[in-house]
């Protein structure tokens, strides 16, 4: 990883927080951005658990300078709490759904990632 770092790949975790995610991979990977599981932000706004748990990732990314995506923000209530947690970047159906092939942001991205082949998402 150290080695596609040097190339300037970006360097994700997607579904941070379970299966063999860990913890230790903070300190040994040199990732950019951490893509939380969507199980803790399901009930983030009415489960304290969920929400301490996000709360404190957000908190450690912001510490360790790496980025931090929340997956399947669906609705206000779980937006409002990511941003008073600092966190801005956020994917779900809050915002949109899925893009077709032939959607004009679909269009954007696809002439993105072939301008810019270091960057993946």
């Amino acid at each position: 990883m150290h080695a596609l770092k040097e190339f300037g790949i970006t360097l994700f975790i997607d579904d941070f927080g379970t299966g063999y995610s860990s913890l230790s991979y903070l300190k040994r990977f040199p990732f950019d951005w951490l893509k939380i599981d969507r199980s803790f932000i399901t009930e983030i706004a009415c489960n304290t658990e969920d929400a301490a748990i996000v709360e404190a990732i957000s908190t450690l990314t912001q510490n360790l300078g790496i980025g931090l995506v929340a997956e399947d923000v669906e609705n206000i209530n779980q937006a409002t709490l990511l941003k008073e947690y600092g966190r801005n970047e956020m994917q779900g159906y809050y915002y949109s759904g899925p893009f077709g092939p032939n959607h004009p942001a679909s269009v954007i991205i696809l002439q993105y990632s072939l301008m810019s082949p270091t960057k993946i998402a």
